[in-house]
């Protein structure tokens, strides 16, 4: 079973959310999109989490600003989509579209949702049904579409 605590970042500016996941069986855990540093970190002493990964869905520094001190203080690895690689400093993990990514023993099915950015994916846990979306889906609606079309997303 995953374990996710939703962190507030950048409140009254752009309200985004970084996302800590633990895998309650193996303890391996990792933060999502982290928008900055300083909430998620607070949140993971809170709970005593030392993360093992930074998952990002896409290159926007609402989802990345935070990742370079989440490495340092921790030394996670960044993991991003192979095709967003140039775009995401000290991206070490690659992953692609219709692969997955494991999590302790939690598994995440890689999904491309190109259009809002190209490059741009979702973890989809399956076994726990949490989707981690992004920019793609947010508000009840999609997110806007920089990179590509409707048509494409």
């Amino acid at each position: 079973m995953l374990k996710v605590y939703p962190v507030l970042c950048r409140p009254g500016y752009m309200d985004n959310y970084a996302y800590i996941l633990i895998d309650e069986e193996t303890g391996v855990s990792a933060v999502v999109d982290p928008s900055e540093a300083k909430p998620v970190i607070l949140e993971m002493e809170r709970f005593n989490i030392k993360p093992s990964f930074i998952l990002n869905t896409h290159h926007h520094f609402d989802h990345v600003e935070g990742n370079a001190e989440i490495v340092e203080k921790y030394g996670a690895k960044i993991v991003c989509n192979a095709a967003d690689k140039h775009r995401i400093e000290n991206c070490a993990i690659t992953i692609h579209p219709n692969g997955n990514f494991v999590l302790g023993k939690s598994e995440a099915k890689i999904i491309d949702v190109s259009a809002h950015t190209q490059g741009h994916i979702v973890f989809y846990f399956e076994q726990d049904k949490i989707l981690f979306t992004g920019d793609t889906l947010f508000n009840l609606c999609i997110g806007g579409l920089f990179e590509g079309t409707a048509q494409q997303m």
